[in-house]
């Protein structure tokens, strides 16, 4: 491969935390049989259709928590993900529950990491929604009163 197209698309991985979708690849004028090459040789791996993952990065759980927000870009992490994440729970969740508004569609999962999607009305989807900052990227959890109340009982 050029290392120029490399570079190009390396830096949009970057500006991206270490993500892409194809439509960022093909914006920059690249086409996306670069993408195909750079999965066979190992330097990327596919999340889902049209999102990839720059495979140097080291792997933990906020990088997990990363690539779900990725999978479902309008979601927030809730219920017992949310719980885990502040420490507030001893279980350790073997999915992640991702909140979005009931007008929004289904988004495709892929098979990993597993992802529960739960659909909410306007005021519950929007009640107690928190942003925090993870190695650059905006994650936004849903904690409630009512969570922290049920786990304390």
């Amino acid at each position: 491969m050029d290392p120029t197209i490399y570079n190009k698309i390396k830096n949009i991985f970057e500006r991206n935390n270490g993500y892409a979708r194809t439509k960022d690849i093909l914006e920059a004028d690249i086409h996306s049989s670069h993408l195909y090459k750079l999965q066979e040789e190992g330097d990327i791996s596919r999340i889902k259709r049209g999102l990839y993952r720059w495979n140097g990065d080291e792997f933990n759980s906020n990088t997990e928590l990363i690539e779900v927000s990725n999978i479902v870009p309008n979601g927030v992490i809730c219920l017992l993900s949310a719980l885990s994440y502040y420490d507030l729970t001893t279980t350790n969740p073997c999915k992640y529950y991702i909140a979005i508004h009931r007008d929004e569609h289904r988004p495709k999962l892929p098979d990993y990491p597993s992802i529960s999607i739960f659909y909410f009305a306007d005021k519950q989807f929007n009640t107690g929604i928190k942003e925090v900052d993870i190695g650059g990227v905006r994650l936004k959890y849903m904690i409630k009163r009512k969570q922290f109340v049920t786990v304390l009982d």
